[in-house]
């Protein structure tokens, strides 16, 4: 198996280490790596909360993906992925289901007319909504 990982730098030399102290060393080395890549899970996570939440708040305006990304500083691609990676939504989804969710509960709670119930939950047309 590491003759086919020869090529890789961080394995260049492994070959001729073998005292216990290279490999302590080595698995410091990985540790570390997996250490950053947990930050990093977390950083994500805390700013797709902040997405859901800016959402949450907002979903009665027009909301686009670039907006959306701009108010928690990250590009669109990025925060596109991220919440495909974490949540398994587009961004387009989310806005739809929150949107529902609230449109739902209007209809159970008011007697609002359906088309006035659209237009306060971010449908800016009656046949988007009914």
């Amino acid at each position: 198996m590491l003759s086919s990982l020869k090529g890789r730098s961080f394995l260049k030399g492994w070959e001729k280490r073998e005292d216990a102290l290279s490999l302590r060393s080595t698995f410091k080395n990985i540790n570390s790596i997996s250490d950053i890549a947990s930050v990093n899970e977390r950083d994500s996570y805390r700013l797709l909360k902040k997405v859901m939440a800016y959402v949450n708040e907002n979903y009665s305006e027009a909301l686009t993906v670039e907006k959306i990304a701009n108010e928690v500083c990250l590009s669109p691609s990025y925060l596109t992925n991220k919440m495909r990676k974490y949540y398994d939504l587009s961004i387009v989804d989310l806005i739809g289901k929150v949107r529902i969710d609230r449109a739902k509960n209007l209809l159970k709670t008011t007697c609002n007319h359906i088309g006035s119930i659209g237009h306060e939950v971010g449908y800016s047309e009656q046949s988007y909504f009914s």
